[in-house]
C-alpha cells in the first residue's frame, strides 16, 4: 500500500474511532467507577459513540488472505469480564429473545453484559494493537476485520447493551450499590418486581402466542 492510497488510515473517521475504542478499553481494563450508577452513566455516554464511530469507519478490503494476529489473551478476556460482573452485581443478566434461525433456544436466554461487554472489549483490543504496530497493512486489515465483526457479531451485543442501559436508568426503581443502603435493598427485595422490565420481558413472551395457537 503506497502513500498515496493510505490516505484514509489517518483520517478524521478513523482518529475518533481509535480514541472512543481506547476510552472503551482503558475504562474495562483499569478505570471502572466505584460506583454501580457511575459505570452505567459512562457506558451509556461511551456506547452510542462507539456505534457511531464504527459505522463510519471507512469500507476497504483485505489485504492479506491469513486473518489479523490476535493479541487478547484469555487472561485479558476473563479479567474483563469478571470486572464487568463484579461490578455490575445483580443488573448484569439481562433477557433476550434470539430470533429463530440463529439459535436452538426455544424462547428469550439470560444473556449478560459483562460477557457482552468483554467480547466489545477483545475485538477492539485487537484492532488498537494492530493499530499501534504501524504497519499500513496490518491497520488497514484492522479496520476491514473490525467493520466486519461489527456487523455480524458484536455490533448487536452492543445494541443489547445500549437498550438495557437505557432501561435501567429510566425506571422508578433505584440503582442499588453492593454494601451500601441495605435497607433500599430490602425495599426492593420485598417490593411488588412486576413491573421490573426483566420480568415484563418473562410476561410478555408468555403472553405471545405460539405457533399452535394460530
Amino acid at each position: 500500500m503506497d502513500d498515496k492510497n493510505n490516505t484514509f488510515l489517518f483520517s478524521e473517521e478513523v482518529i475518533d474511532f481509535v480514541k472512543i475504542a481506547n476510552e472503551f478499553c482503558e475504562l474495562a481494563e483499569n478505570n471502572l467507577p466505584h460506583s454501580r450508577k457511575e459505570l452505567l452513566e459512562k457506558l451509556q455516554i461511551i456506547l452510542p459513540q462507539l456505534y457511531v464511530q464504527c459505522v463510519k469507519l471507512p469500507q476497504v478490503e483485505s489485504i492479506f488472505e491469513e486473518g489479523n494476529e490476535k493479541f487478547t489473551t484469555e487472561e485479558e478476556y476473563e479479567m474483563v469480564q469478571k470486572g464487568f460482573e463484579s461490578k455490575l452485581g445483580y443488573l448484569d443478566d439481562y433477557l433476550e429473545i434470539v430470533e429463530p434461525d440463529l439459535s436452538d433456544a426455544d424462547g428469550p436466554v439470560v444473556c449478560k453484559l459483562s460477557e457482552d461487554f468483554a467480547d466489545i472489549f477483545q475485538d477492539l483490543k485487537d484492532f488498537l494493537t494492530l493499530f499501534r504496530i504501524g504497519n499500513n497493512e496490518m491497520m488497514n486489515d484492522a479496520i476491514w476485520e473490525t467493520k466486519l465483526n461489527f456487523g455480524t457479531y458484536w455490533g448487536q451485543k452492543l445494541v443489547n447493551s445500549m437498550r438495557v442501559i437505557h432501561k435501567i436508568l429510566n425506571t422508578d426503581d433505584p440503582v442499588i450499590e453492593d454494601n451500601k443502603d441495605s435497607e433500599a435493598m430490602q425495599r426492593t427485595t420485598e417490593r411488588d418486581t412486576s413491573s421490573w422490565f426483566v420480568t415484563k420481558r418473562q410476561e410478555d413472551f408468555r403472553d405471545f402466542p405460539s405457533i399452535e395457537d394460530k
